[in-house]
């Protein structure tokens, strides 16, 4: 059993909760699971490492690669797989906030709360599913539906879309592949150089991707699309035009747009800390904004970082630094934001890349040797403790589904663990037995 112990040797000490197991809940959540009673909460039975989502689209050798069971992360706390259907104030806590989860019948009330809820994004970026199986399925269809296309038509060139576009033409050379982006440069709104962004979209069009800045695909004269937005990409000959008078014939259409805070969760109760754009202001120690101080925020949900995966990482070992001390009554250590840095893959052998130092424009060499070959598959596998799966099947996608969460050894383990941490009888069975999930709308999240 890798769920985690029994508390035995952390019994009195602080529970910590952890809203959201993206890439930085679990950082953090490790990083404090020596010294504290760490609950990670989060609405998948997998972590998703959406950064190979592209390649895992175009080469099914790679989906397994995209999923990773939670299992082996902890070794005193504990994964729970539930829906945070809402964080409100509450007296009693010793935070200051309360989390509701569907089915469990209290509140948690912990003594440490981190929001990590991160964003909703259309596929292939996120999958808004619960299940590890369902990830097989989806990237399976998708693979088929871009064999079966002739022209593929990719809106929103950030980096999302620049990856997948770019992956496509790798795989299938002879697709048509066409991007459309609302901005004058590929990769803009994170604060990197013309000189990265002209490189890049360079890269795109070496490698037979038809790009056009500066305009919108005018989803509104055809309500399919206007309609199918939300959901994974649309199939089907249509003909597509643009504000700019552009046409565009195209059997199959992705939607690398929209980023959505998972805000829905503290909406209600979090209002003067929330930005207009969802995410929750936090100060230096990334602590959230009018709330006791045990209260903190990272990732894509907090104020505090463009929206990258490594930022949130490096949060989340900050946010872990700060609440141990706090509760040692130290000085906290203010989050240092990083200067802008990209490393944009175009297919397995080349990309754009810039560093934090002095905005230096890399190429192919080094943005394939350090993330192109892999994607950080190794590196993310290590912080969760699993093995990199061979690749060709869902072996990855099986150890998270079978994961043993459901056995009924696990959950009496964990439900033991749970109760150590304060809970009630009743409380930590439910959470045992996995908490509940809301079912979303494709691409929406209740967290």
């Amino acid at each position: 059993f890798a769920m985690g112990g029994t508390q035995t040797k952390l019994t009195g000490r602080p529970v910590v909760l952890v809203v959201g197991g993206g890439y930085g809940g679990i950082h953090c959540a490790k990083e404090l699971d020596k010294d504290f009673n760490v609950v990670l909460l989060d609405r998948k039975n997998y972590w998703f490492h959406n950064v190979a989502s592209m390649r895992a689209l175009c080469e099914p050798s790679w989906i397994d690669k995209t999923v990773v069971p939670y299992t082996n992360l902890l070794k005193n706390g504990h994964f729970v797989q539930g829906e945070c259907s809402e964080i409100a104030p509450h007296a009693s806590s010793p935070c200051g906030f309360a989390v509701s989860v569907p089915g469990v019948p209290e509140p948690i009330l912990p003594h440490y709360l981190v929001i990590a809820t991160g964003t909703s994004y259309a596929f292939p970026g996120k999958v808004p599913s619960p299940d590890a199986q369902d990830v097989y399925t989806v990237f399976k269809e998708g693979h088929e539906a871009i064999k079966a296309s002739s022209s593929i038509l990719v809106i929103g060139g950030g980096a999302v879309g620049c990856e997948l576009s770019a992956e496509i033409k790798a795989r299938f050379h002879d697709k048509k592949v066409t991007l459309v982006h609302t901005h004058d440069a590929v990769c803009s709104g994170q604060g990197l150089s013309s000189k990265f962004q002209a490189k890049a979209l360079r890269g795109l069009q070496k490698a037979g991707v038809i790009v056009h800045l500066g305009m919108r695909v005018n989803l509104e004269e055809d309500q399919q699309i206007l309609a199918a937005s939300n959901s994974r990409y649309l199939q089907g000959q249509r003909t597509v035009r643009t504000d700019k008078g552009e046409v565009i014939d195209t059997d199959l259409i992705f939607f690398c747009i929209g980023a959505r805070i998972n805000s829905r969760s503290y909406a209600n109760s979090l209002g003067p800390a929330i930005k207009a754009n969802g995410r929750l202001n936090v100060n230096e120690y990334l602590q959230v904004a009018n709330t006791s101080g045990r209260v903190f925020a990272i990732g894509d949900c907090a104020d505090a970082d463009n929206m990258l995966g490594y930022y949130a990482g490096f949060q989340g070992e900050t946010a872990a630094k700060n609440i141990r001390a706090h509760d040692k009554g130290s000085s906290l250590s203010a989050y240092k934001k990083g200067a802008p840095a990209m490393f944009l893959t175009c297919g397995p052998e080349h990309g754009t890349g810039q560093l934090p130092v002095a905005q230096q424009v890399v190429g192919s060499f080094m943005v394939r040797n350090i993330k192109g070959k892999d994607l950080f598959v190794r590196d993310y596998f290590g912080v969760l403790n699993v093995p990199v799966p061979s690749g060709g099947g869902e072996s990855g996608l099986a150890a998270a589904a079978n994961e043993g969460h459901r056995s009924e050894s696990a959950v009496a383990a964990r439900a033991l663990g749970l109760k150590a941490m304060g809970m009630s009888e009743e409380t930590a069975a439910e959470l045992a037995k996995g908490g509940g999930t809301v079912p979303s709308a494709p691409g929406q999240h209740l967290t």
